[in-house]
């Protein structure tokens, strides 16, 4: 199964007659896009000669899978998770305190 590539595509307020134009034109594009599937973000940027540019950036809707456990219960935990294992019977003792060094300051 090949996944179709992200689409991006930039309109530029010195192409068009002015920046509205272009503007709308990037527009009009990102709804076509979205009208074939396509999750669309748009943003307003600018050249460093100064003029505006507007991108639309396109990616093809990934419809999530739903995936259904196939091994026994099904709670989610595998074999190797720490609240499957049992727990130590020390787990509760405390450690000594720690001795101090003759060099550390009181």
């Amino acid at each position: 199964m090949s996944q179709t590539p992200p689409i991006a595509e930039a309109f530029l307020e010195q192409s068009w007659d002015d920046a509205g134009a272009a503007q709308a034109a990037r527009d009009d594009r990102a709804t076509q896009l979205q009208a074939a599937g396509y999750e669309c973000s748009c943003a307003d940027l600018w050249n460093v000669m100064g003029y505006r540019v507007y991108v639309v950036r396109a990616e093809p809707v990934v419809e999530a899978k739903r995936t259904i456990p196939t091994s026994g219960s099904g709670s989610g935990r595998d074999n190797n998770s720490r609240s499957s294992k049992p727990r130590r019977s020390d787990a509760n003792k405390q450690r000594p305190a720690r001795r101090r060094a003759a060099t550390e300051i009181r």
